[in-house]
């Protein structure tokens, strides 16, 4: 995450954000899949110029439902398989584990001979583990998906069950063990798969065959292009990764730039992949922009139990707005209601696209209520009253750490006294004057 993210998690403890770009509204999946996607971008640059999942070592396909329903024999590997060749802005792609998670028709329809089918057996439900919304609403997804293994081992000629009865959904530290169970699941059926197995030359042969399909080699890329931004950003972006240009693709450093990219909070995710325009090899990097955000909309909240016969409680909210006074500007506000009331604001603006230095104007007022106890007994009340503004200056090294100058801002105070009489016969508590 970038400095200003940090600081917004420490202000503000909590991974939920809201964004305010199309009304109020929250993320459209609870991970953008932004590492499975540079997992994937990682191992197929040299991939980038295939056109189709036909020509990979080992041909691929993919199951698709509904009118854009599709096998994947278009789908470009250098795009991450993210959509067929004659994608969309508009076409988006869901997970299938629904409606095809044991596709043997479409292993058939690839001009298979024969099709093993691989049924993972888990424990049926107990009554006792219905018991929340969640496990309710869950029941009906788990006997769409078990009729829909049916019907898919209905399509093979040999099936292969694995009893995982003794495993849940979150045992992944127990993978080795769940391995071991397929292994001797298979095992048991070696009188059966023996007569398709392959001589030792003919494996051989095979291997050769798959070998010489291999891409290894990734071209040095002569330029970066940036897809899916504004003109402004893309520019921006373009001058970010630009030090890759004329070197060897190293995927770590690529990786970890586009990272940091991500971290900055307007984009999902980012992709990449090696094109070839006018003779020339480039870089290309796709980026996804939040849907929903920003501006962003983060809560929070504030108990103070310290005084056992006092609680208070202060509700926060914080609105972060980008690129509003040019790239990398953030123009964030704080609002404060409860034992606290408060506005403070802060627009941070680089001194260009990619310099460390900045300036950020703020400015806030507050009124927030400070308590004089005997004993547990709350006796008077001040109200704090202060008013704030400023300019800072200030360099960042790095995603950790920045340095400000802070001297010299305009301030004001005021305070407010309320005497409270805990007396149980006391009708109403006096009030004292108020002044600088």
């Amino acid at each position: 995450m970038s400095f200003g993210r940090k600081e917004d998690r420490t202000a503000y403890p909590n991974t939920i954000e809201l964004g305010l770009k199309r009304g109020l509204s929250l993320s459209a999946g609870l991970n953008t899949g932004r590492l499975i996607t540079l997992l994937i971008d990682r191992e197929t640059p040299p991939y980038s110029g295939v056109k189709t999942f036909d020509d990979l070592p080992i041909p691929f396909r993919l199951r698709g439902h509904g009118p854009g329903g599709w096998q994947g024999g278009g789908v470009q590997p250098g795009r991450s398989g993210r959509g067929p060749a004659r994608n969309h802005v508009d076409t988006r792609y869901f997970f299938s584990g629904l409606v095809g998670n044991l596709p043997t028709d479409v292993v058939r329809a690839k001009g298979a001979d024969i099709v093993i089918g691989v049924h993972l057996e888990v424990a049926p439900a107990k009554a006792s583990d219905i018991q929340s919304l969640v496990s309710v609403l869950g029941r009906p997804i788990d006997v769409v998906i078990r009729d829909n293994e049916i019907r898919g081992l209905a399509g093979a000629d040999l099936i292969v069950r694995v009893d995982l009865h003794d495993f849940s959904s979150m045992d992944y530290e127990k993978s080795k063990a769940i391995i071991n169970r397929r292994m001797n699941a298979t095992a048991t059926k070696a009188n059966v798969l023996t007569p398709y197995s392959l001589t030792d030359s003919e494996w051989r042969e095979y291997l050769e065959r798959r070998d010489a399909r291999k891409h290894t080699s990734v071209p040095v890329p002569e330029y970066v292009k940036v897809e899916g931004v504004d003109p402004e950003t893309e520019k921006n972006i373009e001058r970010f990764l630009r030090p890759l240009v004329g070197k060897p693709l190293e995927t770590g450093s690529l990786d970890h730039l586009l990272t940091r990219l991500a971290g900055i909070g307007k984009f999902s995710r980012l992709g990449y992949r090696i094109s070839r325009n006018n003779g020339q090899d480039g870089l290309v990097v796709t980026v996804h922009e939040k849907i929903y955000a920003p501006p962003l909309l983060q809560l929070g909240f504030e108990v103070d139990g310290s005084e056992i016969a006092d609680v208070t409680f202060t509700q926060a909210a914080r609105v972060t707005f980008m690129d509003v006074a040019g790239h990398r500007s953030e123009w964030r506000n704080d609002f404060l209601f409860g034992n606290t009331y408060g506005f403070q604001t802060e627009l941070y603006t680089p001194l260009s696209a990619v310099n460390n230095w900045f300036f950020a104007p703020h400015a806030g007022l507050g009124d927030a209520a400070f308590r004089i106890y005997d004993k547990n007994n709350p006796r008077a009340e001040y109200r704090v009253r202060k008013a704030n503004a400023g300019l800072d200056l200030g360099y960042g090294f790095s995603r950790f750490t920045e340095v400000r100058d802070m001297s010299g801002p305009i301030s004001a105070q005021s305070f407010a006294l309320g005497i409270r009489n805990s007396c149980p016969s006391a009708e109403t508590p006096a009030t004292a004057a108020s002044g600088f």
